[in-house]
């Protein structure tokens, strides 16, 4: 999955709607070499600063995790779900009866 998603940077698609190519492309194929040098390196952007969602992870969604209120929220959200499942589990019937 991650070399798929690495063949679709180089190829300069959008993460959300991959058959669309971006105007920026992050890597240029033509100035691609086996030696990094300067040109190369100033192409290139850090992972995830180029892409919608790498944008909206790191300005929005970590900030919001890693803030008191996302912490809270993640806690409540998890026990919300382990209490539902043990209801769940507790209201399952097993009908064992043996059809001949």
């Amino acid at each position: 999955m991650l070399a798929m998603d690495a063949d679709r940077q180089e190829k300069g698609k959008l993460d959300v709607i991959c058959c669309i190519k971006s105007s920026s492309q992050v890597h240029n194929d033509s100035n691609a070499s086996s030696t990094p040098s300067p040109s190369n390196q100033q192409q290139r952007s850090e992972p995830g600063e180029s892409s919608m969602t790498g944008k909206l992870f790191k300005n929005y969604y970590l900030p919001f995790l890693l803030s008191n209120m996302g912490i809270a929220f993640g806690m409540i959200f998890t026990l919300g779900l382990l209490a539902l499942s043990i209801y769940g589990i507790t209201e399952v019937n097993f009908n064992a009866r043996r059809v001949k």
